[in-house]
């Protein structure tokens, strides 16, 4: 995969090197298969009563940004980390396993800063809790989101790990 490069100019009249034709082919190579990431768990999670837990990815569908990992496992499997600047999809798909006491929430983080979530909702007996949405957000090289899961029902309940899922796209360049 290739990495975006500031586009050349051309001046009128001006014989075009080929360094400034590979320019644009290379930039080109990146809009057809820009960065992203799909996460997912290979096993339930347990949830802890009362506390927000990161939700921790153990395996991915997909991790593509020019050879630099969007994520890996080990440490910070949790987090989803941004390699190169610009404006991102950012997608997630949740089930908490059906109990029908408490209530269910989850966040979304940036650098360990909440800034959007679901909830709180109350659960069923039968039914599981589902959490999906997207967003859009501008991010630079090393920042990284986390996805958190919260339950309250008096004991541990499970992450169902094979709905669970989240991941990331790239859209465009930075704004500013």
């Amino acid at each position: 995969m290739a990495s975006w490069t500031t586009p050349p100019t051309f001046a009128a009249g001006e014989t075009v090197p080929e360094s400034k034709l590979d320019d644009l082919g290379t930039n080109q190579d990146f809009l057809f298969a820009p960065p992203r990431v799909e996460v997912k768990r290979t096993a339930d999670q347990s949830l802890t009563d009362g506390v927000v837990d990161e939700i921790d990815w153990q395996a991915e569908e997909y991790d593509d940004d020019d050879s630099r990992q969007m994520w890996e496992s080990g440490a910070n499997s949790g987090h989803i980390v941004c390699q190169t600047a610009g404006v991102y999809e950012v997608w997630w798909y949740l089930e908490i396993d059906p109990n029908s006491t408490g209530v269910r929430l989850m966040t979304v983080s940036k650098n360990d800063a909440a800034f959007t979530g679901q909830g709180p909702t109350g659960g069923t007996a039968s039914l599981a809790t589902r959490f999906a949405g997207a967003i859009m957000i501008e991010l630079v090289a090393t920042d990284f989101i986390t996805f958190g899961a919260y339950q309250a029902t008096g004991g541990a309940l499970p992450l169902d790990f094979t709905r669970t899922r989240a991941g990331m796209h790239f859209q465009s360049g930075p704004t500013t």
